[in-house]
C-alpha cells in the first residue's frame, strides 16, 4: 500500500494479480486514493491486522491509516503468490449500535453475520463474547476514533 499511495505501483506490478491492464489498475488506485484522501486526509501507513486461509488463498486484512481516519483492505494471495487487493465489505459494518445491559455490558447485533455478541468494558480493555469464543481487545485513541486492537 505504501507503493500504491506514493504513486509507485509500477514497482510492485510483478506481485499483483490484476484482471485488466496495468494502466487500468493504476487509474483505479489513483481514483480510490483520491476519494480516501478527501474523506480521511493524507495517507500515513498500513498495518496488518490478521491473516487467514480461504480456499486456496492466503487472505490478509490491513488497516490503512490516514491523518483523519482509517479504512480496511483485503489482500488475497493466490497459489502463484500474486496479490489481489480489495475492500472486504463483508468483514464488518462500519458502526454498531450497542444496547446497554448494565453500566459495563452491552449487546450488539451484527446484521451481516446475523449474530449477537456481548461486549464487556473493564479496566483492562474490552471483551467481546461471541458464540464461538471470547475475543479480548484493547482500546487505543486515534484522532477522535477508537480503534480496537
Amino acid at each position: 500500500m505504501d507503493k500504491i499511495a506514493r504513486d509507485s505501483i509500477l514497482e510492485i506490478q510483478e506481485f499483483l494479480d490484476i484482471e485488466g491492464s496495468m494502466e487500468e489498475e493504476k487509474a483505479y488506485w489513483n481514483r480510490t486514493l483520491s476519494a480516501w484522501n478527501v474523506r480521511f486526509g493524507p495517507y500515513k501507513k498500513t498495518e496488518i491486522i490478521g491473516s487467514t486461509f480461504q480456499d486456496t488463498f492466503l487472505v490478509t486484512y490491513a488497516l490503512i491509516e490516514f491523518d483523519k481516519g482509517v479504512t480496511i483492505a483485503e489482500f488475497r494471495q493466490n497459489e502463484q503468490k500474486k496479490f489481489f487487493i480489495g475492500h472486504p465489505s463483508f468483514l464488518l459494518p462500519r458502526y454498531y449500535r450497542l444496547i446497554p445491559q448494565s453500566k459495563s455490558e452491552f449487546l450488539v447485533y451484527n446484521h451481516i453475520l446475523q449474530t449477537s455478541s456481548k461486549i464487556v468494558f473493564n479496566k483492562q480493555g474490552l471483551t467481546i463474547q461471541s458464540q464461538d469464543k471470547d475475543v479480548f481487545a484493547k482500546k487505543i485513541f486515534y484522532n477522535n476514533y477508537v480503534i480496537p486492537k
